[in-house]
């Protein structure tokens, strides 16, 4: 073949891996403003999405209204610091993820953890304290509500109220007892409860 064909095939081919390209992460973004993610103040989208942030008008800034909301939805504490964590999955470790990341925007969690096979749980304060709570897909696996102090043993230490070790999934984060008390706060007013 003659060098000037075997250009034509390679631009070819460029130009339709491009539109491949274009087109699947278009499709991405409609999945996404379908289900509504994109509502969530400081959501950033699925982690295998490069992190941009939200568009907003020009000049806009959202103003989270507490500091646990800020910690539930940008991983960062009021003070500006990001929180620290041990654990959870390669891609949240390397993105440096939030709670929002697999719980989603309303804590009704009910999705697979990316690169797991582990369904995120419902993390709001109603559901978690609630005397019918069950933890996990393990069947039979059964334990006490959720207390506010129980709550802060698993966000900090990943154990659930009956001792038993959460799913390495969950981060273990290094978090102030100031900053935890204002996630568990929102947490009681997130989704509705």
């Amino acid at each position: 073949m003659k060098p000037r064909t075997l250009l034509l095939i390679a631009i070819a081919c460029f130009a339709v891996a491009a539109v491949i390209f274009v087109v699947g992460m278009w499709s991405v973004g409609l999945r996404i403003r379908r289900f509504g993610m994109m509502r969530s103040p400081g959501y950033r989208g699925p982690s295998f999405m490069m992190r941009r942030p939200m568009q907003r008008p020009p000049g806009v800034l959202y103003q989270y209204q507490s500091n646990g909301e800020r910690i539930y939805h940008s991983g960062f504490a009021e003070a500006g610091n990001r929180i620290a964590f041990t654990g959870g999955p390669m891609w949240f470790r390397m993105h440096a993820g939030s709670c929002v990341d697999c719980h989603g925007p309303l804590g009704r969690g009910g999705t697979t953890v990316m690169m797991t096979q582990i369904t995120a749980p419902d993390i709001r304060y109603g559901v978690l304290t609630g005397k019918q709570h069950a933890a996990g897909e393990e069947a039979g696996h059964h334990h006490e509500p959720y207390t506010d102090a129980t709550i802060k043993r698993a966000i900090t230490q990943g154990v659930e109220p009956d001792g038993h070790r959460l799913d390495p999934t969950m981060p273990r984060f290094q978090i102030s007892d100031q900053d935890l008390n204002d996630l568990i706060n929102y947490l009681k007013v997130l989704g509705g409860g």
